[in-house]
């Protein structure tokens, strides 16, 4: 091979170095790529021809009361600003909506179509049309929720019910609400909560009963409010520095805590896989996995993201941005 042309300092890059890029020699043009920047550099010209940047929706706060993801069509829902309600288009990138909900929230869950919330406040719920911002239902006594349990607010599929935790004094329920009816029903209690994910179709809760000297990995049935699986886990260390899933054909859950990913088979309890050389959950930043429980991928407050096959070794690291990884 024979060097042609050497470019330095093309100014393409100007707060952070290229980390790779892609060369078209018949267009004579060059793609450099640095952290969200993308440049095209014109050879001949020996000058920086465009500058692309990836679209972004301006989400307000680092640290969110409410956050909720829908899987069916790919928008996040989620609180900022302390009472700012947002809807985000993953797929696309682009906001889809923002409203002011005149109150700051304790928890908030949206329904599966996007357009009616349930706003959780001191001992209350309201529903809301996000759209229009008209109530639907004024506030109505619940009694106390724990607010700091985020992943427990959520509608079903149907729309018909919300879910919320409720607390006592040395216990967590979770309850569910008829939206028409305004029956409540408690579904499961625990004497606390870790952290948790509701299956997409919402038929399972998958989660952390983590207390004094209590952390049990577990499964939850919602219809039946039955614990379909238990593992006792280690008392050590951060409670929020752990994770679990549960596969989509509800076969299988993934545990992840102290640098180890564990696959289970729900039904017989028996350890399916194995990666004890993950890295340790950073409990500023985030972890989650695909839905067949295959790959597990770390997000770390530095912006970093790091990929494992739960049956042994790294597939790759990154650095998506230098932000927290959520």
């Amino acid at each position: 091979y024979k060097m042609i042309s050497r470019y330095s300092n093309t100014g393409s890059m100007k707060y952070h170095t290229a980390s790779g890029g892609y060369f078209n020699g018949q267009q004579k043009k060059a793609w450099l790529i640095g952290y969200n920047l993308v440049s095209e550099y014109n050879l001949p010209a020996k000058n920086t021809s465009k500058m692309f940047t990836g679209l972004a929706a301006q989400l307000g706060m680092d640290v969110f009361n409410a956050i909720e993801y829908n899987y069916a069509t790919g928008t996040l829902h989620l609180t900022t600003d302390d009472h700012n309600a947002k809807s985000v288009d993953l797929y696309r990138m682009v906001p889809i909506l923002h409203t002011d909900l005149k109150t700051n929230p304790t928890g908030l869950s949206i329904s599966p179509t996007g357009d009616t919330a349930a706003i959780f406040g001191d001992n209350t719920i309201t529903i809301k049309n996000l759209a229009t911002g008209k109530v639907i239902k004024p506030a109505t006594n619940i009694g106390s929720t724990g607010f700091l349990y985020r992943n427990a607010f959520f509608f079903a599929n149907d729309g018909k019910t919300t879910y919320y935790p409720a607390e006592s004094n040395d216990a967590v329920a979770l309850m569910k609400l008829n939206l028409a009816t305004g029956t409540q029903q408690k579904v499961l209690q625990v004497k606390g909560f870790g952290p948790m994910e509701v299956l997409a179709d919402k038929t399972m809760l998958a989660g952390f009963e983590s207390a004094y000297q209590l952390n049990t990995a577990s499964v939850w049935d919602l219809k039946t409010g039955e614990r379909i699986f238990s593992k006792s886990m280690d008392t050590d260390g951060e409670y929020d520095a752990q994770y679990i899933k549960v596969s989509k054909d509800k076969q299988r859950v993934l545990i992840a805590r102290n640098g180890t990913a564990y696959v289970y088979d729900i039904n017989t309890k028996a350890l399916v896989s194995q990666n004890d050389k993950v890295n340790g959950i950073d409990k500023f930043g985030s972890a989650a996995a695909n839905n067949s429980l295959t790959v597990f991928i770390t997000g770390g407050r530095n912006g970093n993201v790091d990929a494992y096959d739960v049956n042994g070794g790294k597939m790759y690291s990154m650095q998506a941005h230098t932000s927290t990884v959520r």
